[in-house]
């Protein structure tokens, strides 16, 4: 069990804001994306601001003990992605110091924001008041009309309380599809729920790749092989062919056969690509990729021909 002093509710560094209440990061009032272990690597950190924590105790506080996986891999590609969220380098941080072979030290300067005192409420004291002739008559009658709006009240939220007490909840069997050792995310399935494409590192080569594997069970095929950071994949509708966003060549959104093939590249500088309906066409986002797509004014959607063609962005 973890040791660890808990990080403040609220704090800021730099342009950045924290809420560990709802998990989220955010740069000058827009969301980051960060979240997993990366996430729980910067509050470990900043719980401790200018120590040093040492990879030992960031794997205890970020992966339990039951957990299958690289602990020595999957903290430096999850240090990696707080970097890059941060936009902070290990040659020269500003937030997140590297002792190599030892562990970690948040150098940046925190604003922990001030919990806001709570007045307590004083119980006042009550003297007997002589109410005017008829006024003893409308307290009566407030009290009434409050008696009777509880009883309704009470009677419909009995009401609903015992409708949703008929309904049965729903059941989820969820089952592990992936073991790998590193990290894997980013999954997307078929339209007939037969197979799931992945993006992971369980290559241990570096970088992220693009996998496909069946539902049911069975080895992985590796799609891509050049550690690009090959994510957001999409199938087409038919199943045959994946969509999806790589770093690559400066980046971009490419299309690949669902078992393997030639890739080809749609557009450039696009993230989270999507099939239409009909596989006639992708939609894309075009914005910083450390900026959650859910973002209002984040970034641009744009949509262009599976084919190939003129991308047209959508008003």
């Amino acid at each position: 069990m973890s040791s660890q002093p808990a990080a403040p509710a609220r704090f800021s560094f730099g342009p950045f804001e924290v809420d560990t209440v709802l998990g989220e990061l955010r740069r000058d009032g827009l969301r980051v994306r960060l979240a997993g272990q990366p996430f729980r690597i910067l509050l470990a950190l900043v719980a401790r601001p200018g120590e040093l924590v040492t990879r030992e105790e960031l794997s205890a506080e970020v992966w339990s003990e039951a957990t299958f996986v690289d602990f020595e891999h999957g903290l430096n590609a999850a240090v990696n992605k707080l970097r890059r969220a941060l936009g902070d380098a290990a040659e020269n941080p500003r937030y997140i110091e590297t002792h190599p072979g030892r562990g970690y030290r948040f150098i940046g300067t925190l604003d922990v924001e001030a919990e806001v005192a709570v007045p307590v409420a004083v119980e006042p004291t009550v003297l007997p008041v002589v109410e005017p002739v008829g006024q003893k008559h409308r307290s009566r009658l407030w009290w009434w009309a409050a008696g009777i709006a509880v009883v309704v009240l009470s009677f419909g939220v009995g009401w609903r309380v015992h409708e949703k007490s008929e309904v049965a909840p729903a059941v989820w069997n969820v089952s592990r599809l992936t073991a790998d050792r590193g990290i894997t995310n980013e999954g997307a399935l078929s339209r007939d729920g037969k197979f799931v494409a992945f993006s992971s590192d369980r290559s241990q080569q570096g970088g992220m790749d693009l996998y496909v594997m069946p539902v049911s069970g069975g080895p992985p095929i590796r799609l891509t092989t050049d550690g690009a950071n090959d994510g957001d994949p999409d199938f087409s509708p038919d199943g045959s062919k994946i969509v999806f966003d790589s770093n690559r060549d400066g980046g971009g959104i490419y299309e690949i056969g669902a078992f393997g093939g030639e890739l080809r590249l749609l557009v450039r500088h696009g993230l989270n690509p999507r099939y239409s309906p009909d596989g006639s066409e992708v939609a894309y986002w075009v914005g910083d990729s450390n900026i959650a797509s859910t973002v209002p004014g984040g970034g641009e959607v744009w949509v262009i021909p599976a084919g190939g063609g003129v991308p047209r962005r959508v008003e």
